[in-house]
Order: structure tokens, then sequence, then C-alpha cells
């Protein structure tokens, strides 16, 4: 990366402000049309523009195509795998999520300024790791990342640890169970550390296709550079994968290490700040739950499977109505 400063990612969207870049990129290039573009043609564009390396610009582009978090702001058409093919027989576009966020004005011109998320993206999606300083976020539930905001604005005097009830820590798109549990409220309360996870035929995810699972978590653990071990013994039908937990961010005025609570609690002060904005005036316990609730059961009928065709209509009757 040309800045390292810029590949830090941003506590209030979960980007940073290299993938803003190459986002605001796409968005220009492929937002008004719903077909596929040539990978090659946007990585080009993307180096013309910001000079970001090609190579950089299509790690980024494919990991914002990833369907593990079922947020994925990019749609890949060919081989977008742990082993992706070169950009010149890869294809992309924006997904309907970021095609949601556009219609919604939550992208600003300045790539600086943070997306206004309905949600909180960098839990929900995670960040890869490979292409900031330390800033590596695992997937974590959706359901569970909402419980905990609801519970949070509820009671802004729960405990980090409270909080790990609802939340249970992150979740590996190859499956599998945490092994060091104990462990995890202090992780997630200094905001760095090490989540274990067991994986065995038992626990696989069952999308994962029919091919060992040495094999299966081993490109798992190349791609985004996670431990895997065959621990030692009798009777050990399992594989071990760790995972690095550091949430080293920055939230616009300062770049450190975040509990889990932060993330959480800057979050609804973003999407608090917002409603204000909107509506005049600050939302009370009650109507920052509700609107968040709504707006996250409209995000989940935008992301639903339909065709070009029914959601250019979606979208526009969506912005019509002030829900996007």
């Amino acid at each position: 990366m040309n800045n390292k400063s810029e590949a830090i990612v941003d506590i209030r969207d979960g980007l940073s402000v290299t993938d803003r870049k190459i986002l605001s990129v796409l968005i220009d290039m492929l937002l008004p049309n719903t077909y596929f573009c040539r990978s090659s043609k946007v990585t080009h564009e993307i180096e013309e523009r910001y000079a970001i390396d090609p190579y950089d610009s299509y790690e980024i582009i494919i990991d914002l195509a990833r369907e593990e978090h079922q947020l994925n702001l990019v749609d890949g058409h060919g081989n977008f795998s742990y082993f992706p093919a070169a950009p010149d027989y890869s294809e992309c576009r924006c997904s309907e999520f970021l095609r949601s966020l556009v219609g919604n004005g939550a992208f600003s011109p300045d790539v600086s300024i943070p997306v206004d998320m309905p949600l909180p993206f960098l839990l929900i999606a995670g960040t890869p790791g490979y292409c900031s300083i330390d800033s590596k976020i695992p997937v974590h539930d959706k359901a569970s990342v909402m419980s905990a905001v609801f519970s949070l604005i509820r009671n802004p005097e729960i405990s980090n640890e409270e909080l790990m009830q609802i939340i249970k820590g992150p979740v590996l798109y190859v499956g599998g169970t945490i092994i060091n549990t104990d462990e995890l409220p202090e992780i997630y309360e200094r905001g760095h550390g090490e989540i274990r996870f067991a994986i065995s035929r038992k626990t696989l995810n069952p999308e994962c296709s029919w091919r060992s699972i040495k094999d299966i978590c081993a490109e798992y653990c190349n791609w985004y550079g996670h431990k895997l071990t065959k621990p030692e013994g009798p009777k050990k039908g399992y594989y071990e994968i760790t995972i690095q937990y550091n949430a080293f961010l920055t939230n616009g005025t300062e770049t450190r290490y975040f509990s889990l609570k932060e993330i959480l609690q800057e979050f609804i002060k973003q999407y608090t700040n917002r409603i204000k904005k909107r509506n005049g005036c600050a939302p009370n316990t009650d109507m920052l739950c509700q609107l968040l609730a709504s707006e996250a059961q409209t995000l989940d009928e935008v992301m639903a499977s339909k065709n070009d065709s029914e959601l250019n209509a979606l979208f526009s009757f969506l912005a019509s109505r002030g829900k996007l």
C-alpha cells in the first residue's frame, strides 16, 4: 500500500481509506449497470486514479466479494476462491448491499469519511488482515451481534463479559468450535489475542466441498494467514485453526486497540448521529431500537435472492419510501 495509515480499518464502518477508494471506483464504473466487468479493467482504473498496485486492489476486491458473511460489497464471477484466477479471467460488479448503501446516501465523495453502515459491518463482515497493519477481525454471527447492540442500547452499563454471553465469539466459514472459550472475555476486553477452533468432520461446514478436512482448512488458512495444526496423541480426529484477533482500529481521532464494547458503542454513536441529523432530534432508546430493527429487516429483504430487474425495482421503491 502507498500509505500505511490509509490501510488502518475504521471502527465506524469496518473499511479503510484504501477500501473506500476501491469501492468509489467500482461505484463510478459499475453502479449504473448490473452487468459484470472484467476485473483487470477495474484494477487498471483504480491504479490510474489512486496509484494503488493492481495486485493489492485485486486482493481487496476478492475479499469484498466473499459471501461468508452475507454482506459482500462486491459480486464476483469466475474463480474467486482462496486461490483466485488472474484478473483477466474473472469479473466483478457492485453487490445488492453496496447498491443499497449508495441509494441511501451512505457514501461520501470524500473517501476519508466513513460509510454510514446500517449495522455493525466491522464485526459481521470482519477484516482479512492482509491489507492493513494489525486490524484482523474475524466474522461474527449477524443475529448475535444485533442482539448485543440492542442490549447495549437498553443498558449502557453492560459489561464486556456480559456482551460475550450474547456474541460468544467469532465463526469460521469452514465451521468448528472454539476451544479456549474461557480466554475470550479477556481477548475481547484488551482487543487482541489468539482464538483456537477445533475442526472435525462433525463440525465442518456442510457447504464445503467433499475434499479432506486438511485440504479445506489448509486453503482457508493460507488465504487468511491462520495457523493450522494437527494435535498429537491418540484419537485426535480433528485439526486446530488458530486465528489472530486484533482490534487495532481508528475512530478518526485515535488509533489503538478497542474492546468489543467500544466497537459496538462507536456504531451506536454513529447510527444515533445519523438519525439525529435526519430527523432533527436525538431518538430515545425505544425509538432507536425500533429504527435499527426496521432497517435491519429491510436490509434482509434487499439481500434476498432476486433477479436484476426485481432488484432495480426494489431499490427504487425503497429509496422513494426513505427505507434506504
